[in-house]
């Protein structure tokens, strides 16, 4: 499992440095789409400041879905976990 974070922090906003140090150093991965001109929110559809999105990507690593929904993300993972036993 991977737990990425992409934000979209314009000038002035705060650094994704700065949003590392509120957690572990290792996880979550962070990227700031405003570095990268929104490609990774083109990816997957989505506008630019729309923010958190949670991505459900299965064992294949193939998309099967997006939520910004904490809850529903999680039932996905937990239905995709029961169903690959």
């Amino acid at each position: 499992m991977a737990i990425i974070n992409i934000l979209s922090d314009e000038p002035g906003g705060h650094s994704c440095a700065t949003w590392g140090f509120k957690g572990d150093a290792r996880v979550p991965i962070i990227v700031n789409d405003y570095d990268y001109d929104g490609i990774f929110g083109e990816w997957f559809g989505i506008g630019a400041w729309s923010s958190p999105w949670y991505f459900i990507i299965d064992e294949n690593f193939i998309y099967q879905t997006k939520t910004q929904s904490e809850l529903e993300a999680e039932n996905l993972l937990e239905d995709m976990l029961t169903n690959m036993e």
